[in-house]
């Protein structure tokens, strides 16, 4: 189905909701905690601090920068959060979220805990301790839980979290998404129908590049700026965020990530954050990177995440690659490189019976046409060179990227040939580029390539659904200081959806260059 390029508003109370939902994601109040203290994520999603004597308390052991990510696997949750000194025993305790104390007895008669596995580096003069814990046993399929970080030797705790658990490989594709670009909101409420009638297999996600932090300075980030306290709804929209790196904009300070994840906790301790790094993570060598995101197949038998992994979410099979390079020259996408191989090999092995859809996040757009001659005339083309074998080869469905502080999307796409204005049925990956997450916005454009189908010089966020016929993707727009007010409508900067009869035989070999 060809896409709709003009601009359209919104009035649907429910898409308004989740716009409101992104804009607060890279929009929340950033927190500064009192050092006897504990967190309260209540239902509201606003953060209150709770003091607490001293000698119950030492200060530094207070839970801070609490935020989710995926394992790969959907009887696990990974939380991951930091104290600022050392704490004897920090853990996770979880259970089924229920109504009551009673109906959660007979669910699960106490709470699970979970000893965390706790680090540290000093790379930037940084001090503090990182834990991370892995939450497993889980029912998944969006079950409701709750969990609360702290410690079992002190018995400080944060109050609890709620959090959704997530949706295994899927082998449904019966499903169906309507196939129409309309934005009424009868439309709007049958594709809310529709997700409850496919059984909760339509999966749904926002994504954004170049973030960076409020840090307190109004006009130093024009997105990341505060709303009102009471303006961020309840996440019960969202699967996932894919965050496709320069995340923290740390320039070697790492008080910066200090900052940022304290800033995104009002949605990262309730939705699991994915990443990818970015050439501004890069300080130290990537040092703040490394140590501060966990992500799938952070094992010993994978220690090449978090540069590089993937998942399968219901019927997304997700993709997260390094377009970066490490100093140490350890880390590249070119043919013959331990990612390249890693990546050829994770393509090919993908079900398209159970994920007809693959989704590749990467910092760099391999299409662009900003007025930006290395990024878009050097480095694009070069990397095409690496990667589009693969992705045309193996089917990738759609390339999300950041890097340039603009938003483009490209028509199905190989070898710089645009293969059609269709995305019905497309023999080509759709690219996204955007990188208007907060850190500055892009000033010109060049002349607009063939293959290129949108371009915009404005904030906003991706809202992705997708099911086993249909791929939905909205870029929805920010006021140009990056907020949103409740009440207000929401702007659609771009809207596509790409149509695919997997049923018919899709094949993973699309085509070659």
């Amino acid at each position: 189905m060809a896409a709709t390029t003009s601009t359209s508003v919104v009035q649907s109370r429910a898409l308004l909701r989740v716009s409101i939902l992104l804009l607060s994601f890279v929009s929340v109040v950033s927190v500064r905690l009192p050092p006897h203290a504990t967190i309260d994520i209540a239902s509201t999603d606003r953060i209150q601090v709770h003091p607490l004597p001293a000698a119950q308390n030492p200060a530094g052991v207070v839970p801070q920068q609490i935020h989710l990510a995926l394992t790969g696997d959907a009887t696990q949750m990974a939380v991951t959060w930091v104290t600022k000194t050392a704490t004897p025993a920090p853990a996770v305790s979880f259970e089924v979220a229920s109504a009551t104390d009673q109906q959660r007895q007979q669910v699960q008669s106490a709470a699970t805990v979970v000893a965390a596995k706790t680090h540290t580096y000093t790379g930037g003069g940084w001090e503090g301790f990182i834990h991370t814990a892995v939450m497993t046993g889980l029912a998944p399929g969006r079950k409701q839980y709750t969990y609360k970080v702290g410690d079992t030797s002190t018995g400080t705790w944060t109050d609890s979290i709620v959090f959704k658990t997530a949706v295994p490989g899927s082998t449904n594709t019966d499903d169906t998404i309507s196939h129409t670009s309309s934005t009424s909101n009868e439309n709007k409420h049958e594709q809310e129908q529709e997700k409850e009638k496919d059984g909760g297999a339509t999966v749904t996600f926002a994504t954004w590049g170049d973030m960076g932090t409020n840090r307190g300075a109004p006009g130093n980030d024009h997105f990341v700026t505060s709303l009102a306290d009471g303006n961020i709804p309840e996440l019960d929209d969202l699967d996932f965020v894919l965050l496709q790196g320069d995340i923290a904009y740390d320039k070697g300070k790492q008080d910066v990530w200090d900052t940022f994840y304290q800033e995104v906790q009002p949605f990262a301790s309730r939705l699991p954050l994915m990443t990818c790094p970015g050439n501004e993570d890069h300080a130290l060598n990537f040092t703040g990177y490394l140590n501060r995101v966990f992500m799938p197949g952070q094992a010993p038998d994978a220690p090449h995440a978090p540069w590089w992994y993937s998942f399968n979410y219901g019927l997304v099979h997700v993709v997260s690659m390094a377009t970066e390079q490490s100093h140490d020259g350890g880390v590249g996408y070119w043919n013959g490189t331990a990612q390249w191989k890693w990546l050829e090999a994770d393509l090919k092995g993908v079900d398209r019976k159970a994920q007809p859809w693959v989704v590749v996040i990467g910092h760099r757009p391999l299409y662009c046409s900003s007025n930006d001659y290395y990024d878009c005339e050097m480095w694009g083309p070069k990397a095409r060179k690496a990667l589009e074998p693969l992705f045309c080869h193996y089917g990738v469905d759609l390339y999300l990227s950041g890097h340039v502080h603009s938003y483009e999307r490209t028509f199905p796409v190989c070898g710089a040939q645009s293969k059609s204005h269709s995305y019905s049925n497309p023999t080509a990956p759709v690219h996204v580029m955007n990188g208007a997450g907060g850190a500055g916005l892009t000033s010109k454009w060049s002349t607009q390539p063939a293959w290129s189908a949108k371009r915009i010089i404005h904030y906003g966020v991706g809202y992705v659904q997708a099911n086993a016929t249909a791929l939905d993707f909205r870029f929805l727009l920010t006021g140009q200081n990056g907020t949103v007010a409740v009440g207000d409508p929401v702007v659609i900067g771009d809207h596509f959806t790409i149509v695919k009869n997997h049923q018919a035989g899709h094949s993973n070999r699309i085509m070659e260059l």
